[in-house]
């Protein structure tokens, strides 16, 4: 159960967390800038999000779930389940806030434009392949892929 969670929860911790962020700095730096009781939280955050995330999944899968809340209310009580849905909704919400100010900045530094004209950009284009299937994302990120590994 450890190996799997640990793989499972490091893998998912790395690809929410780590592949949303330019550099990875930018998390050493926020948590760093509390102290040793920053990195502990850190440490704790990361914990936490690997095993509750691995049974998530597994749960979600089990039940073929398409939606989020349908893994939440498997949960055996209600106030358990309401609170993990809670927080993964302001969770997601502050790790996307965090990415779109993050690309807002980045287009400034790079093009000299307002940082709320970069983050608008990036909302449009995370919102406009929402409006697709996954295939058609896909076939998306196929096409622009090679553009972006030349600029």
């Amino acid at each position: 159960m450890f190996k799997r969670a640990f793989g499972t929860g490091l893998g998912f911790l790395g690809l929410i967390v780590g592949a949303g962020f330019a550099s990875g700095r930018e998390m050493l730096q926020f948590f760093v800038a509390f102290g040793v009781i920053g990195i502990v939280g850190a440490l704790a955050a990361s914990l936490v999000m690997m095993f509750i995330t691995d049974p998530a999944l597994q749960l979600g899968s089990h039940v073929q779930a398409q939606e989020r809340a349908a893994v939440f209310h498997r949960v055996p009580h209600p106030l358990i389940a309401r609170f993990v849905d809670v927080a993964t909704t302001i969770t997601l919400f502050a790790i996307g806030f965090v990415r779109f100010a993050e690309r807002g900045a980045n287009m400034a530094q790079q093009f000299g434009w307002p940082v709320w004209i970069g983050a608008a950009i990036t909302v449009v284009a995370v919102l406009m392949p929402g409006m697709f299937d996954v295939d058609k994302v896909a076939r998306l990120i196929w096409v622009i892929t090679p553009f972006l590994m030349c600029s």
